[in-house]
């Protein structure tokens, strides 16, 4: 009869598949202690307060905006259904008196604006 004799290989391998069935346990057994404990932050949209092509009133002045000849009263359009980070892109462009192109499509903060009614 041979006599099987491991080697230090299959020393290892063993050593690995019971470390890892072991770990596997551990592991479980913490998530399912502690997943109950867990508080879940929820995340979300907010409920828009906007929609595409509403004219905006810009309420602030502010360097961000007058660096682009944005002031506040001006009057934009707002030309996405969506805000990211709480920005909405917002067009100030129009004709001066001059025939002259003014203003600038940007990125405005929900914040700095009114949202105007539409007139019927």
């Amino acid at each position: 009869i041979p006599i099987c004799v491991p080697d230090e290989l299959s020393l290892l391998i063993c050593f690995i598949v019971f470390f890892d069935a072991f770990l596997l346990r551990l592991i479980i057994n913490f998530i399912k202690e502690n997943l109950p404990k867990l508080k879940i932050k929820e995340k979300g949209f907010k409920p828009k307060e906007f929609r595409a092509y509403q004219k905006a009133k810009l309420l602030v002045e502010d360097e961000k905006y007058y660096q682009f000849g944005i002031h506040q009263g001006d009057i934009g359009t707002i030309m996405e259904d969506y805000a990211v980070q709480d920005y909405v892109l917002v067009d100030f462009c129009s004709i001066d008196g001059g025939n002259n192109y003014i203003g600038d499509c940007i990125s405005v903060k929900l914040q700095d604006l009114e949202i105007l009614k539409e007139e019927s």
